[in-house]
């Protein structure tokens, strides 16, 4: 097996959020849409969620994508903004908890955002580690995970899996593609997104669930190196008998402790 780097997402009650990434290479799949087509998706939802909101209905948009690091900014302007499409649900222990409606889709996306105590480069360690057992620190229930295809150098497919949270619930599994993009002083942003891929279908006794759409979203504070701007967002469907309604009430009560979790567990390799 390739040597794995896991990227923790959103630990949800049913902790279905981690996704795999390694350092092996590989040559791109058909099947796995391009980074592009993910970028130009959330761009355009945003777009029918604004019209609608001003005409009262939602319209199809045409939003030219290559991929490029300006569009990916553009996506972390639309996470981080503080319009009012966004609804505030909590603020705890320093963390800001906010949902929005996603145009044409029953699950909503989940914000959650706090100034952690830790260097941005130890949480994008914490992203890359390769320690299952430092992983399982703010992830207990992480089964395994690894690789199964390296898009380009920024881009790579990944399958994880979680045991059970509760007896009768089926473990839950991801296969998702994670981009990786150095914004240079804005800092770093790994994007994500539910796919589909040949090499790992769904599994017998096991749930699919889906990250359709999110971010981590790792910035430096300005005029303070040893502190981080945290954001996470996070579109999912949890899969098997959990309804959109159930799964957005999860999502967004765990985001505080997933959130203090990232910096409690960031800050043991802040060395």
């Amino acid at each position: 097996m390739a040597r794995k780097t896991v990227l923790c997402l959103i630990v949800t009650v049913l902790c279905l959020t981690v996704a795999a990434d390694t350092a092996r290479w590989r040559m791109q799949m058909p099947m796995v849409p391009d980074v592009a087509d993910s970028i130009r998706q959330a761009v355009q939802q945003r777009t029918r969620l604004l019209k609608s909101r001003q005409a009262g209905q939602s319209r199809e948009t045409r939003t030219r994508s290559d991929g490029s690091i300006s569009e990916v900014e553009q996506m972390v302007d639309d996470a981080t903004n503080s319009d009012d499409t966004w609804c505030l649900r909590t603020e705890t222990g320093g963390v800001r908890v906010h949902t929005r409606s996603v145009p044409g889709s029953t699950f909503d996306m989940v914000r959650g955002s706090a100034v952690l105590d830790v260097e941005p480069r130890a949480v994008v360690k914490l992203f890359e580690s390769t320690d299952e057992e430092l992983i399982r620190q703010f992830n207990p229930l992480y089964d395994s995970g690894w690789d199964l295809e390296t898009i380009d150098r920024v881009s790579k497919v990944a399958y994880a899996r979680v045991r059970s949270a509760f007896p009768g619930i089926k473990p839950r599994d991801t296969v998702t593609r994670v981009s990786h993009h150095v914004l240079g002083p804005r800092g770093e942003v790994f994007l994500l997104q539910a796919v589909e891929h040949r090499a790992m279908p769904p599994q017998r006794g096991c749930v699919r669930a889906q990250i359709l759409n999110g971010i981590n979203l790792v910035q430096p504070v300005p005029g303070n190196q040893h502190k981080t701007n945290f954001t996470f967002t996070q579109q999912a469907n949890l899969g098997g008998i959990v309804p959109a309604w159930v799964a957005n009430r999860l999502i967004a009560r765990e985001a505080v402790q997933f959130v203090q979790r990232i910096g409690v567990v960031a800050k043991t390799l802040d060395k």
